[in-house]
């Protein structure tokens, strides 16, 4: 019986043992975020997120750059102006190819086609990408 008592005070002093040390690693991490960005002076951290938010700026004009130009080559159904706008880092590069390209464009339309009919009815911004494993931004899907 005090073998018994004695293994289960053991295990439950190792289990909070376990949940302090996670609690103050937890701490620990957050902590080195909050304005110390892995040990740089506050002064070298402000500069960074500067740094972060110009790059940000750009690309961000960029993707809305290409963005209009990748719309352009599907309307105009021209794949090599398609690929050359999406880059080669583009995972539909590997997938979308000469051969197929049609159906990716009537795939493009049926989509666009499909968020205006929901806009008739007073749903907008309804994605069509995979949100918690459930097509078309979750529509019928739990939550």
């Amino acid at each position: 019986m005090k073998q018994n008592k004695l293994t289960t005070s053991i295990f439950i002093l190792g289990a909070l043992a376990l949940m302090v040390g996670g609690v103050v690693a937890a701490d620990a991490a957050s902590d080195s975020f909050k304005g110390k960005m892995f040990g740089l002076s506050e002064e070298e951290s402000v500069e960074k997120i500067e740094e972060i938010e110009v790059r940000r700026g750009i690309n961000w004009a960029n993707i809305e750059v290409n963005r209009e130009e990748v719309l352009a080559a599907i309307s105009a159904n021209d794949y090599e102006r398609w690929k050359e706008a999406i880059g080669e880092n583009n995972p539909f590069a590997e997938k979308v190819t000469a051969d197929n390209f049609s159906i990716f464009v009537e795939a493009h339309n049926l989509m666009e086609e499909a968020r205006s009919k929901f806009a008739e009815i007073g749903i907008e911004n309804q994605g069509f990408g995979m949100v918690r494993g459930h097509g078309m931004g979750g529509f019928g899907g739990r939550r």
